[in-house]
Protein backbone atom coordinates (compact mmCIF):
# COMPACT_ATOMS: atom_id res chain seq x y z
CA UNK A 1 0.00 0.00 0.00
CA UNK A 2 2.99 2.76 0.93
CA UNK A 3 4.48 1.89 -2.76
CA UNK A 4 1.43 2.98 -4.02
CA UNK A 5 2.15 6.57 -2.52
CA UNK A 6 3.28 8.56 -4.55
CA UNK A 7 3.88 12.64 -4.59
CA UNK A 8 1.99 12.66 -8.09
CA UNK A 9 -0.77 11.18 -5.63
CA UNK A 10 -1.05 13.52 -2.91
CA UNK A 11 -0.83 16.61 -4.92
CA UNK A 12 -3.20 18.64 -7.31
CA UNK A 13 -0.97 18.94 -10.70
CA UNK A 14 -0.02 22.85 -10.02
CA UNK A 15 1.26 22.58 -6.66
CA UNK A 16 3.23 19.19 -7.51
CA UNK A 17 4.76 21.41 -10.64
CA UNK A 18 5.46 24.31 -8.26
CA UNK A 19 6.86 21.87 -5.11
CA UNK A 20 9.45 20.40 -7.82
CA UNK A 21 10.07 23.46 -9.86
CA UNK A 22 10.08 26.34 -7.17
CA UNK A 23 9.88 29.91 -8.62
CA UNK A 24 11.79 32.68 -6.59
CA UNK A 25 9.58 33.81 -4.20
CA UNK A 26 9.14 37.90 -3.32
CA UNK A 27 9.03 37.02 0.54
CA UNK A 28 8.30 40.63 1.64
CA UNK A 29 4.19 41.60 0.99
CA UNK A 30 3.28 44.65 -0.74
CA UNK A 31 2.24 47.75 1.12
CA UNK A 32 -1.41 47.06 0.89
CA UNK A 33 -2.60 47.43 4.50
CA UNK A 34 -5.37 45.11 3.72
CA UNK A 35 -2.89 42.09 2.87
CA UNK A 36 -0.66 43.17 5.92
CA UNK A 37 -3.44 42.76 8.27
CA UNK A 38 -4.56 39.76 6.93
CA UNK A 39 -1.34 37.66 7.05
CA UNK A 40 -0.83 39.10 10.39
CA UNK A 41 -4.13 37.79 11.80
CA UNK A 42 -3.72 34.49 9.19
CA UNK A 43 -0.31 34.12 11.63
CA UNK A 44 -2.08 34.70 14.79
CA UNK A 45 -4.66 32.52 14.59
CA UNK A 46 -2.93 29.37 13.04
CA UNK A 47 -3.88 26.50 14.94
CA UNK A 48 -7.52 27.80 15.86
CA UNK A 49 -10.38 26.67 13.71
CA UNK A 50 -10.89 28.25 10.56
CA UNK A 51 -14.00 29.79 11.69
CA UNK A 52 -11.98 31.92 13.99
CA UNK A 53 -10.43 33.81 11.14
CA UNK A 54 -13.68 34.39 9.01
CA UNK A 55 -14.81 35.93 11.82
CA UNK A 56 -12.42 38.43 12.31
CA UNK A 57 -12.33 39.10 9.30
CA UNK A 58 -15.89 39.80 9.54
CA UNK A 59 -15.69 42.38 13.02
CA UNK A 60 -13.16 43.95 10.85
CA UNK A 61 -14.40 44.43 7.67
CA UNK A 62 -17.88 45.83 10.00
CA UNK A 63 -15.32 48.31 11.94
CA UNK A 64 -13.50 49.40 8.34
CA UNK A 65 -15.03 48.94 5.28
CA UNK A 66 -12.84 50.40 3.21
CA UNK A 67 -9.96 47.84 3.72
CA UNK A 68 -10.35 44.84 1.79
CA UNK A 69 -9.61 41.45 4.38
CA UNK A 70 -8.84 38.51 2.58
CA UNK A 71 -10.76 35.15 2.80
CA UNK A 72 -8.82 32.22 4.75
CA UNK A 73 -8.72 30.71 1.26
CA UNK A 74 -7.64 34.22 -0.20
CA UNK A 75 -4.51 34.60 2.31
CA UNK A 76 -3.82 31.10 2.45
CA UNK A 77 -2.89 31.33 -1.27
CA UNK A 78 -0.81 34.69 -0.44
CA UNK A 79 1.00 33.41 2.50
CA UNK A 80 2.30 30.19 0.02
CA UNK A 81 3.21 32.39 -2.68
CA UNK A 82 5.39 34.45 0.08
CA UNK A 83 6.98 32.05 1.64
CA UNK A 84 6.90 29.17 -1.18
CA UNK A 85 5.87 27.07 1.29
CA UNK A 86 3.47 24.19 0.42
CA UNK A 87 0.59 22.71 2.54
CA UNK A 88 -0.06 19.28 2.71
CA UNK A 89 -3.60 18.44 4.26
CA UNK A 90 -4.96 15.14 4.62
CA UNK A 91 -7.90 13.69 6.69
CA UNK A 92 -7.09 11.37 9.48
CA UNK A 93 -8.51 8.87 11.65
CA UNK A 94 -10.09 9.75 14.44
CA UNK A 95 -8.26 7.22 16.34
CA UNK A 96 -5.31 8.18 13.85
CA UNK A 97 -5.08 4.63 12.34
CA UNK A 98 -4.21 6.08 8.91
CA UNK A 99 -4.62 8.95 6.79
CA UNK A 100 -7.45 8.89 4.03
CA UNK A 101 -4.55 9.67 1.39
CA UNK A 102 -2.78 7.18 -1.35
CA UNK A 103 -4.79 3.95 -1.32
CA UNK A 104 -7.06 5.17 1.42
CA UNK A 105 -7.84 8.19 0.00
CA UNK A 106 -11.80 7.60 -1.10
CA UNK A 107 -12.39 5.35 1.68
CA UNK A 108 -15.47 6.46 3.97
CA UNK A 109 -14.38 4.33 7.00
CA UNK A 110 -11.10 3.46 8.76
CA UNK A 111 -9.93 0.09 6.83
CA UNK A 112 -8.27 -0.64 10.77
CA UNK A 113 -10.71 0.18 12.87
CA UNK A 114 -13.64 0.84 11.45
CA UNK A 115 -14.40 4.81 12.40
CA UNK A 116 -16.24 6.95 10.02
CA UNK A 117 -13.87 9.30 8.25
CA UNK A 118 -16.49 11.81 8.34
CA UNK A 119 -18.66 13.34 11.61
CA UNK A 120 -21.80 11.22 10.98
CA UNK A 121 -24.31 13.79 12.39
CA UNK A 122 -23.27 16.86 9.78
CA UNK A 123 -23.41 14.19 6.66
CA UNK A 124 -26.65 12.82 7.54
CA UNK A 125 -27.88 16.39 8.40
CA UNK A 126 -26.90 17.36 4.77
CA UNK A 127 -28.10 14.20 3.05
CA UNK A 128 -24.32 12.92 2.25
CA UNK A 129 -23.16 16.60 0.95
CA UNK A 130 -21.47 18.00 3.95
CA UNK A 131 -18.42 15.96 4.53
CA UNK A 132 -16.94 17.17 7.65
CA UNK A 133 -14.36 15.49 8.78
Amino acid sequence: MVEEATLASQFEPDELAELLNPLGHVSTPSDDPGLKLSLSNFISLMGYPQDAYEATRRNIQACYPDIKIFSLYQVERRAQNLSGIVTWEHHMCAKSCVGFTGPFANLELCPRCGEPRYKQKELEESGGENKVP
